[in-house]
Order: C-alpha cells, then structure tokens, then sequence
C-alpha cells in the first residue's frame, strides 16, 4: 500500500497488512479483505522477520558482526556516521503496529477475540523497540482517524503506558474463551498460559530496562510485585515463530535466506559478507567456551567446508578440524584488510546450516528471561535465588544454542546441559557465580553471550544500558570518536509529520540518549 503518511493509510481500515508470504492482501487483481486470525498470523511473521534488519547495525555496534574485507560496504556500521536516510526501522514497525491494530479492533467481531490480547502484548513489543531506537514516540495518538500527524509521547511515560496495555492484554486473554486449536497463533499455539507468561516477561524487561534512572525503584519493584501477585511467572521456553516455513522462494526463515542462503542452497551475499566478529571470538575463546564457540561461530575457509556441525558428529564429517580454536577467525569491527571471505568465520549452526531453511525463527530466549529475573533477584531481592536464576540462564543459553527441534544439526539437550553445568564450574569471572566479583556484571556478560545472533538490536540496546561488555570501537580509520546511542528520525517523518518532529528538538545520535540510558 502506497501511503502519504505512514499513520493516514492505516487508520483508515485497516492496515496496510503484513509485507510477507502469508499476507493475505495478495491479488491485485480483487478489493483486498482480510480477517482477525489470518492479520495476526502474518503480523506475528512479520514482527519476528523484521528483526533481521536492526539485527544487522546491532550485530555490529553489539559485538557481534564484523565484515569480510572481501567486499567494501557498510561504512555507516563501521564508522557510526550516518543520516537520517539511514537505518528507517520506523516505517515498518509502525507498519506492523497497525496490522495488530486490526485485530484489536476487529477481532470480537469477527469471532477471534481471544486474539485481541496476544496482539496487544506484540504492539507493546513493538513500541518499547521504537521507544530503544527512538526516544519519544507517537503513542496515545496512535491508530485515531482524527490524528493523522500525531504528537510524540515522552519516551517514559509510553515505557509506563506499555505495562498497562500488557496489564490489559492479560486480562484480555484471561476472559477470552479459546478455541481447542488456534492456528492463526504461530508463536503459542493457542497456550494462554504462555501468552501470559511473555507478557509478564516483556513487562520485566521493560522494567529493568529503566533500573538506572534515578528515583525508579519505587515503581520497578511495585510493579515487578504485582507480575508476581497475578502468579502466572515468566516464559521458561523460547518464544519461536514458525508459519509454515518452506524451501520455496520468499517462503524462508527470514534470517536464514537474509544471512545464510537461499531455496536453492546458494550462498546469499550476506553470509559471505557479515562475519563473527573478532570480539565475540576471542571472548569465547579466552573463557574456554568451545560449546558455543563451536555453535554461534563457524570454522573457516568458506571455500572448503561442506557441513556446520561438531567435528565429533561421523554423519557430518568436515575438513576442517572444528575442535581447534584457531580456525574460528572473527573480524574486527572496522577492519580494511587482513579478514578475506576466505579466511574468517560466519555465523554458525545457531542460525545457519545449510539446507536447513524452514527453523522457527526466535522472538524471544527463554535464556533472557531467566537473565532478567536474575537481575531483579540481585538488584532488588526479589523473584528468587539470583544465582540459582543466573544458572539456568546459562543452560538455557546453551540448550538453545545446541538446535532448535529435530534438525540434523541439532545436539542432544541433554550434552548441552552437561556442558553448561561443567562451564559453570570453571571458577571464572563472570561465569561461575561464587568466583565472579560483581554478580550484576556476570548477569550482563552471560546475557550478552546468549543473546548473540538471536537479538542483536536487543544485545545493542543492553550495552547502551549497562556499558558492559567492553564492546571494542571499531577499527575504520574514519570511525568517529563516540559511538552511536540511538538513531535519527527517519526522513519520511520530516516529510510527513514535520511539526511534531521539530518539537523534539535537534537530536545528536552521540549524546541524544533514550530515557534510560544514563551517562
């Protein structure tokens, strides 16, 4: 849909629809219609696949993604020098926002209220990702005919605002009757109890995100006390979307045909160009973390490897030896030479293995959920054993990072978890809880780690918040001094929605924070 505004088109009915292979706003050659169940399927589809894109600057400015040499490009990642033509990430969560809004409004309607809460907790997904990019946000105005350029909210009262839309949503789901199947539900299949429990887990994340602004534990505690009065707890699962993905064109997972190959198993020029980098290696390595060094990272040449799985496995056997840490070659993040194709590492069999195009893609780690109920635990004395939640995100981190279901590539769950157990063990700082000296340091490190290639906007977004871990600056001779703390506002609302724009002032993308990061 072609929109003067990205708020004009919207209101009118109806969403633009989700830009993806199940959008049910195909035919050009018929009015388009749609309906509550197939709208959230397709939006769900596309919160997840619109990841890949801050997956990619995140990656980058997070620790995680370096850049083959091989090719020139990606100067804006390298040198944190960008405009506001850069990076829009803004159209298409607004985007994806009104596609739920659909469901919101016509869900009853059309016999699938039960629908209506899982789709407010996404657009509160959706909005506290803006409010990280962005700051200030048009919220309260959001979605109404009346305001087709609509004001901008303070950054921290939509952070507030979002814990009672998800508070509303729970109730929602609580008093809908649910059908005994649910397949417009790609995430939970139909499970309230689990749509709950995200919930709860998307309001902590919300909270703790805002545990360094002054004056805010008060509200952060009362809050994380009223999750546990409702008594449902936290996802202990990952959150995986899967529509039905196939090996067909425009049918993938999204990261796999944007980072690794296609539906003909031809290398993408992504997965040439976007390596491990050089950090997120040698970190791994300097904690003898060969579990999950062997699983987010791949070996090196590309030219010559024909598997992405453990050199142990004899159905998969590989010319490069994948238990010698020299062949793990991550990039530095800048770097003009040295790092060819060839010669350095990929993202592994976490996310990419050949031929396996149709993965459920992860919105959400079980792993950050047990991190952030760690971090609770520690700051503010609740929720349980910080350490005994700080554990578990570890194995959970390398339960995920082990396969996801039954993929050929996938390891036993129970290696990963004998692995994890023996890594805790290891009497490190900031891996083994009674050796590390600051226990929230340990939380962020391991958070860090889990995340890696999963969310790397998220993993970006943290390191703004904690400072921690020592990301490198990058390498490029042209970098500028200071990195990035959020991005500008993307041109189509200077040509759409100037007024509102200007009242936020001039905005610095180096000292211009979000609310919550606090110097």
């Amino acid at each position: 849909m072609k929109k003067i505004s990205m708020y004009i088109g919207a209101v009118l009915i109806i969403s633009s629809c989700s830009k993806s292979w199940i959008d049910v706003n195909d035919n050009p050659n018929t009015p388009s219609i749609s309906r509550s169940d197939w709208q959230f399927s397709g939006a769900l589809n596309t919160t997840v696949s619109n990841t890949t894109g801050p997956d990619g600057i995140g990656g980058a400015w997070g620790g995680y993604f370096g850049f083959s040499t091989s090719f020139t490009g990606g100067s804006q990642a390298k040198t944190y020098i960008f405009s506001n033509s850069d990076f829009n990430y803004w159209d298409n969560q607004y985007d994806n926002l009104f596609d739920y809004q659909y469901v919101v409004k016509n869900g009853d309607a059309e016999g699938y209220g039960y629908l209506i809460g899982p789709a407010k907790i996404m657009q509160a997904f959706i909005f506290q990702r803006l409010v990280d990019m962005y700051n200030n946000i048009p919220y309260s105005q959001f979605g109404n005919i009346n305001y087709i350029t609509p004001e901008y909210d303070d950054a921290k009262s939509v952070y507030e605002n979002l814990i009672k839309k998800i508070d509303s949503a729970i109730t929602s789901i609580k008093a809908a009757t649910w059908p005994a199947s649910a397949p417009a539900d790609i995430m939970f299949a139909g499970d309230k109890t689990k749509w709950i429990k995200f919930g709860n887990t998307l309001k902590l994340r919300i909270l703790i995100r805002q545990a360094f602004v002054s004056g805010r534990d008060a509200y952060i505690t009362g809050e994380i006390n009223k999750i546990v009065a409702e008594g449902s707890g936290f996802l202990s699962t990952n959150a995986l979307v899967n529509p039905g993905y196939a090996k067909q064109p425009n049918k993938l997972n999204f990261f796999y045909s944007t980072f690794g190959y296609n539906e003909n198993d031809a290398e993408v020029s992504n997965h040439q160009f976007y390596k491990a980098s050089a950090f997120l290696v040698n970190e791994l390595k300097a904690k003898n973390d060969s579990f999950r060094l062997q699983r987010k990272i791949d070996v090196k040449p590309a030219s010559i490897r024909l598997d992405r799985t453990v050199s142990s496995d004899p159905a998969y056997p590989s010319p490069i030896n994948r238990d010698t840490f020299a062949n793990y070659i991550g990039v530095p993040l800048g770097a003009s030479s040295g790092f060819l194709t060839a010669n350095s590492s990929p993202v592994g069999p976490v996310q990419i293995v050949k031929g396996e195009a149709t993965r459920p893609m992860v919105l959400f780690t079980a792993a950050e959920s047990y991190f952030l109920q760690a971090e609770a635990a520690q700051r503010y004395g609740l929720l349980g054993s910080a350490q005994s939640l700080y554990e578990e995100g570890v194995r959970q981190s390398f339960q995920l990072d082990a396969g996801i279901g039954t993929s050929s590539s996938a390891l036993p769950q129970a290696t990963a978890i004998a692995k994890a157990n023996a890594y805790l063990a290891t009497a490190q700082d900031n891996v083994t809880w009674t050796t590390s000296t600051d226990k929230l340091r340990a939380i962020y490190y391991q958070k860090w780690l889990a995340l890696a290639f999963y969310n790397n906007f998220e993993a970006w977004t943290e390191w703004r918040r904690t400072k921690y871990p020592a990301v490198p600056h990058s390498t490029s001779s042209g970098a500028n001094p200071v990195e990035p703390r959020r991005f500008y506002y993307p041109i189509t609302e200077y040509n759409t929605n100037l007024d509102n724009l200007n009242k936020q002032g001039a905005i610095n993308v180096y000292t211009s924070r979000i609310f919550w990061d606090i110097p």
